[in-house]
């Protein structure tokens, strides 16, 4: 698989055209309207543009946990013992109910988005593209994020877990780009703006696919249980081995281009000259490896706390390979199609080129009241990797009043945003377990939500 991309002159010509389009679309008098060519335009300039992006994301980190019942509770505690829970804290397989735990078929997925909901992407797709149509669009995409962000990732493995001891795999993909706002204005303008600047900066984002594979054990430590005067004490280390498929990250870097008035014929124009930088990291065959390390204290039959660290480690590069391409647009009267082209002026191999694992602290608290309800809440911070800095904090429960079918709700807030509430469910038939749950229930009941993602997973257990 190759994740290296060369767009060069075909994205520039897809640009120009999309910008005729625009223009032809509308007659004498008329007010634009898109036709449907035009909108196929305009979404495969889109994923052009993507595809020549990076450095946004998280591709190391996906943004859901792969257990089912975690992604509905919005906690890993509410799950603590489960063979999938090791992943994030090898700790808490020491609160395992069951001494053979098989995880088959863990899958989950998500699409996001920071401008739309599935319900103004409907009315987008139906719409004739009027232009107050067209300055709605532009308003949905937030002004402090300076740009439309997309992302998607998915992940699908399988884990065991015998006793104290937990092994598994798991493949990944993930991606997130996202599209300055200066250029969707630059499309979108009932008529180009004299003197503006469109800014290209802020295009960018990541693709990366990945597997790995590891365990984990976990170890009673009963001197530091009685010392402390609780029920029982967990000490866990996992070891994962990384194993990078491919992976490209690209970043933009230029003003973007300015439309001046033609002082003799007093249509708009590109200035002219502009030029933007962009630069492609790419390789593949990448090798790595990572470890986990972590404590769960039960204080008693009912309350339990835990603290780990989480993918200790790196993912190195054999072929990893730097490219920088020059944007350039000769000025010209945007009636006319502007020449444009993008050259490659440096390239450079990067040997043994290193991504940091996106490391990360978490700390939680969780427990049980009667025998039907379990609750958990946690925080987590990224300390290093991509997506350095991000924090969560989630809370969550549990409700088996129905053995057969419990239920799951959940709630999380990413490093200040508004809170996004998850909900779940579990169907458990003896041996065997199905679980399903969603992070943003919102999506499913025709809220505001821009997230779409469901997480699967069925198991045995004994």
């Amino acid at each position: 698989m190759s994740f290296e991309v060369d767009h060069r002159r075909e994205t520039f010509q897809l640009f120009r055209r999309l910008r005729r389009d625009c223009r032809l679309a509308r007659g004498p008098g008329q007010r634009r309207r898109f036709n449907k060519g035009t909108w196929r335009l305009a979404t495969v300039l889109v994923l052009a543009l993507l595809g020549v992006s990076s450095g946004y994301g998280q591709p190391l980190a996906l943004a859901q946990p792969l257990s089912a019942a975690t992604v509905g509770a919005g906690v890993v505690g509410v799950d603590a013992g489960s063979a999938l829970s090791a992943a994030a804290n090898p700790a808490l397989l020491g609160l395992r109910q069951h001494s053979f735990q098989l995880s088959l078929t863990p899958i989950v997925g998500s699409l996001k988005n920071n401008a739309f909901t599935f319900e103004d992407i409907r009315k987008l797709s139906e719409s004739d593209w009027e232009p107050e149509d067209e300055q709605w669009f532009l308003q949905q995409i937030p002004d402090k994020d300076g740009a439309w962000r997309l992302g998607a990732d998915g992940a699908a493995g399988a884990r065991l877990a015998v006793g104290p001891v937990s092994v598994g795999g798991e493949a990944v993909l993930a991606v997130d780009a996202q599209l300055d706002k200066g250029i969707l204005e630059f499309l979108l303008d009932e008529e180009p703006v004299i003197d503006k600047q469109y800014s290209i900066a802020r295009t960018g984002g990541s693709v990366m696919g990945y597997g790995e594979l590891g365990g984990s054990l976990t170890m009673p430590v009963a001197p530091l249980a009685r010392m402390l005067g609780v029920k029982a004490v967990h000490a866990g280390l996992g070891y994962k081995m990384l194993y990078g498929i491919g992976f490209a990250e690209v970043t933009a870097d230029g003003e973007g281009f300015k439309v001046e008035e033609d002082p003799l014929t007093g249509a708009p124009k590109v200035e002219d000259a502009v030029d933007a930088r962009v630069k492609i990291v790419s390789g593949e065959k990448g090798r790595g490896s990572a470890f986990d390390v972590g404590v769960a204290v039960e204080i008693n039959d009912n309350l339990f706390v835990d603290l780990a660290v989480v993918n200790i480690g790196e993912i190195r590069w054999e072929d990893a390979h730097r490219r920088i391409y020059e944007a350039h647009i000769k000025g010209g009267d945007l009636s006319t199609d502007p020449e444009a082209e993008m050259k490659e002026i440096d390239s450079e191999p990067l040997k043994d080129y290193a991504i940091d694992a996106p490391q990360t602290v978490r700390a939680g608290i969780g427990g049980k009241v009667g025998g039907a309800i379990r609750w958990a809440a946690e925080y987590s911070h990224q300390v290093k990797g991509p997506g350095k800095g991000t924090s969560t904090f989630g809370a969550g429960v549990e409700l088996a009043y129905l053995k057969v079918l419990p239920l799951r709700l959940g709630m999380r807030s990413t490093s200040g945003s508004s809170p996004v509430y998850s909900a779940g469910f579990g169907v458990n038939l003896g041996l065997v377990t199905i679980d399903v749950g969603t992070p943003d229930l919102g999506a499913f009941l025709g809220g505001k939500s821009t997230e779409w993602a469901v997480a699967f997973s069925t198991g045995l257990r004994f």
